[in-house]
């Protein structure tokens, strides 16, 4: 089982191959999409185990982990639209809150 401070290594690591790529991830060659697809697949599964290891189904964990990055680019997004990165803390705060789930009635779902 991995802990929180694993997992979050692992989610910071995932993003920092983002940043490094990010001309690449635009490009519409196969390389970039393939790149893209191998970070998101990471990211997804690394959430994912997360959302499954505090006691959601292994579909529920996978839609949510899809949902949560959904819910991150979005906020990023927000973020360079408007400055207010409230919308990315919250979406943190709720991985966060997902880490510390120790009980079935303080699970996120």
């Amino acid at each position: 089982m991995m802990t929180a401070a694993q997992i979050r290594s692992q989610i910071e690591s995932v993003l920092r191959e983002v940043v490094p790529h990010k001309s690449v991830l635009r490009a519409t060659s196969p390389a970039g999409k393939k790149l893209a697809h191998e970070i998101f697949a990471s990211w997804t599964d690394a959430v994912a185990y997360l959302a499954q290891e505090s006691g959601m189904t292994e579909l529920k964990a996978r839609r949510f982990g899809e949902g949560w990055i959904a819910r991150v680019q979005g906020s990023l997004i927000l973020h360079a639209a408007t400055g207010d990165c409230r919308p990315f803390e919250r979406a943190m705060n709720v991985l966060a809150d997902l880490a510390k789930a120790k009980s079935p009635r303080d699970r996120v779902s």
